[in-house]
């Protein structure tokens, strides 16, 4: 077009337009012309100016101009599209077109139309499309939505379980394919609620007793009703089927049916076994009064069951014993804990009684403690036998703590409980509570034959066995002889261990069997030197080497006085001159040497006392050994060897 016919022909049209209108040059992007609506939306005198830093505030042609679409190698006139003006914050519908101006040539052409209220109204749809779509799928009952040919168009992800058909296997099928409802009495299908929706146009409900077979042949209790989808015209362009199951409602009605028919035994059951427990059972309501008790808290209060319930405990007991009970109470619905085992009396006419009561609190549904449930049990017989018991434990331990021998008591985690005081003495303070093996032997672990383990598991009486242990009081290893017997200690299973100290008796053993040895020795010597012609010669001989090769100190020689009935001593080495003097001549009677002198017999003997009245003199011996001598046949005398204590003689006045 010309400017003069434009001017001419298509202002006042431009011009009375509800659209704002512009004409730029597409090679400089000035604005040509801007109708009145452009002028308004843009104040101020627009030709000649950007069109891009009038319209959109930018410095330089926007991203999205359309000349490449009017003016490019394959034109598009007129060319349509929508844009979003940050500027106005409108939503506009551009029409633009490539036209004849003036000398200019092609010119670019816009008319824009505004569709913002078009814009929201979409989003709104959208966004209520969007709701309305996540709600379906939110909703814990399954939906299912058809056309109106009865064929599936939605499904929601629950009615995709219950179905086991996906949206996607499901759409376009026809709704007894997707949906296959049966009765559960009969068997037999049932008609399907969308189609009779359809024919009626009213809501339908599924009748009681409908089974719902999966595609995988699963079969579900269901309840499910079904809408018409109307269109404004009130047309019916489809069904929607909400459906849920019910199978464990229905199991919960069967359930709770047979509950009704068991609840009335089960309340004579209950009170059968209330009345069963050897105790007072009771149930406070928070006033104090009592809602149930059983037949022995009604016999302990010489009433009937009848006529305690509804009574305030302060009309049953002294107002400071009923007040002590109800401090209790108030402690448990307070704090909305059970008070468990409270030792308290009760005094009756008869006697006191003692009681071990548990407070419940009764929690209702909100939360809310509203009463006790209490249970007292006499434990007056039980408390005399514990204080007896009390009393037993610490005559025991006076006892135990005088004994000389060190004795345990040890739990069966192999814990000292006990100790006396030689135990202490022997293996250290601050044993108790720490374990046995640990301290008696240095063991991490328990002994790997250990008598108290096996005493316990295998129940018997007692075991006793040797050790050989290291006291903490003692350089050397001690033996010891340890007996182990079960006690119940404390109210508890437990050991009690016994260490009798046997060093000195094995010293001694094993001095014994050495003097033995020595004495067979002694004997083969003396049968030997028996046949010699010097007897004399060869006795002194044999006590020089029996003192040079044995544990014995001294001996000597006795030859026997046929006249005077007596031996005397005629030769000796190692033995203190005093003790010579006294011990110079013995008698045949005398028994000790009687058994030597007159019956020919070997004698040995530990701790001999050699005794002479008339010098007022005892000598205490460690050891004695003495053997006749025979001479062709005859008793002639005896070689005697001794061991003194400490010395070589120990003199005792």
């Amino acid at each position: 077009m010309s400017k003069e016919s434009s001017d001419f022909k298509y202002r006042a049209i431009f011009d009375n337009m509800d659209q704002p209108i512009y004409i730029a040059d597409p090679c400089n992007y000035e604005i040509l012309y801007a109708n009145n609506v452009l002028d308004d939306l843009f104040p101020g005198n627009l030709i000649g100016k950007k069109c891009y830093k009038v319209l959109q505030n930018l410095e330089s042609p926007c991203p999205f101009c359309t000349n490449d679409k009017l003016f490019g190698e394959n034109p598009i006139s007129p060319y349509i599209w929508e844009h979003y003006n940050n500027e106005l914050d409108r939503y506009y519908r551009c029409i633009d077109q490539a036209v004849d101006w003036d000398t200019r040539g092609k010119v670019r052409f816009e008319m824009a139309i505004d569709i913002t209220k078009q814009k929201k109204l979409e989003k709104t749809l959208e966004e209520q499309k969007e709701w309305l779509t996540t709600t379906l799928k939110s909703i814990g009952d399954g939906v299912i939505a058809t056309d109106k040919n009865a064929r599936v168009v939605f499904l929601n992800p629950e009615a995709e379980y219950l179905t086991d058909w996906s949206l996607e296997d499901a759409k376009g099928k026809e709704i007894n394919e997707v949906f296959q409802i049966i009765s559960e009495k009969t068997d037999k299908t049932v008609e399907n609620p969308i189609k009779r929706v359809l024919k009626e146009g009213i809501v339908v409900g599924l009748a009681n007793h409908t089974i719902l077979i999966s595609k995988n042949g699963t079969r579900r209790n269901i309840a499910d009703s079904g809408a018409p989808i109307k269109d404004k015209e009130g047309n019916i362009i489809g069904v929607i089927l909400v459906f849920r199951d019910v199978t464990d409602e229905y199991k919960t009605k069967k359930q709770l049916k047979y509950s009704e028919l068991k609840f009335r035994q089960k309340a004579i059951e209950l009170e059968t076994i209330m009345d069963a427990i050897p105790g007072l059972v009771f149930y406070k309501d928070k006033q104090n009064n009592l809602l149930r008790v059983n037949k022995f808290f009604a016999e302990a209060h010489h009433l009937s069951k009848e006529e305690l319930e509804g009574k305030n405990c302060f009309d049953l007991y002294p107002e400071k014993e009923a007040q002590s009970y109800w401090n209790d109470d108030l402690d448990v619905l307070n704090s909305k804990e059970s008070k468990l085992n409270i030792i308290e009396p009760w005094d009756t006419e008869d006697k006191r009684y003692w009681l071990s009561t548990s407070k419940i609190p009764h929690i209702n549904k909100e939360g809310k403690a509203d009463g006790i449930i209490g249970i007292s049990l006499d434990i007056t017989e039980l408390k005399s036998a514990k204080e007896e018991i009390k009393r037993s434990k610490e005559n025991l331990d006076s006892i135990l703590s005088n004994l000389k021998d060190p004795v345990f008591v040890i739990s069966q985690d192999f814990k000292i409980l006990f100790s006396n005081d030689s135990g202490i003495e022997i293996f250290g303070e601050n044993i108790i509570g720490k374990k046995c093996h640990k301290i008696i032997k240095n063991y991490e672990k328990p002994c790997d034959q250990c008598p108290q383990r096996n005493l316990l598991k295998n129940q018997l009486c007692e075991t006793r066995f040797e050790q050989c242990i290291k006291p903490i009081s003692s350089a050397a290893m001690r033996f010891f002889d340890i007996l182990f017997s079960p006690v119940i200690y404390d109210g508890h299973k437990a050991v009690i261990s016994v260490y009798r100290d046997i060093t000195e008796k094995k010293n001694m053993r094993s001095k014994l069997e050495s003097m033995n040895k020595q004495l067979k020795l002694l004997n083969k010597i003396i049968r030997f030197g028996n046949e010699s012609q010097s007897l004399d010669i060869l006795a002194r001989g044999i006590i020089d080497v029996i003192l040079e090769t044995t544990e014995f100190s001294g001996g000597g020689i006795y030859i026997k006085d046929f006249e005077n009935n007596v031996a005397n001593l005629v030769y000796h080495k190692g033995l203190p001159l005093d003790f010579v003097e006294d011990v110079q001549s013995i008698t045949f009677e005398k028994k000790t040497y009687r058994k030597v002198l007159i019956e020919g017999k070997s004698l040995y003997t530990e701790d001999y006392s050699e005794i002479e009245p008339e010098k007022s003199k005892k000598w205490k011996l460690l050891s004695l050994a003495s053997i006749p001598l025979n001479a062709k046949g005859k008793i002639t005398g005896a070689l005697n060897v001794t061991t003194n204590y400490k010395k070589k003689i120990c003199v005792l006045s």
